[in-house]
């Protein structure tokens, strides 16, 4: 009788601790989706950029150019704030470093190379695009965890059109 009520209580106490996992791994997760929601002008100036990168008749200097390249460089910057050591959610923490290795590529791609102004053009919009396509598959990642944590609340982030 005493092993069955030892037995007992540790799968209450084991139940509770994983309850309590859960819900932490809850919170944290909406706090990330928060940080990334921060980021939505940002994601409508990389919009404004592509649109105006992919104009061929719109005129661009070398100052326009490097005005993109900063853009970037902040979207990064941005991302970079969100620590990854502080994430607790493995699957959360994961998601994120691979996202901000990834980001970084943006600007190795965008990067000024010295060459005539029409292909430093090509590089750049590579560079743009590249944030929106991997803002847009980070965001699939994130709701695919909004789904397996079963948050209540409908997943917000979404890439503007």
């Amino acid at each position: 009788m005493l092993n069955k009520i030892v037995l007992f209580t540790v799968a209450v106490v084991i139940g509770g601790y994983g309850c309590g996992k859960d819900e932490e791994e809850r919170k944290e997760l909406v706090g990330y989706a928060e940080k990334l929601a921060a980021l939505s002008n940002s994601n409508g100036d990389v919009i404004k950029w592509i649109e105006t990168l992919d104009d061929p008749s719109h005129q661009l200097e070398p100052e326009d150019l490097q005005k993109a390249r900063d853009l970037i460089g902040e979207y990064v910057g941005k991302l970079e704030h969100i620590d990854p050591a502080q994430i607790s959610y493995r699957e959360l923490r994961v998601t994120h470093n691979l996202y901000l290795t990834k980001m970084r590529d943006a600007i190795r791609l965008a990067a000024d190379q010295g060459r005539v102004l029409k292909r430093e053009r090509g590089n750049v919009a590579i560079g743009v695009r590249h944030i929106e396509k991997l803002t847009k598959l980070h965001y699939g990642a994130i709701d695919l965890l909004w789904t397996r944590q079963k948050i209540a609340d409908p997943f917000s982030l979404k890439w503007p059109q």
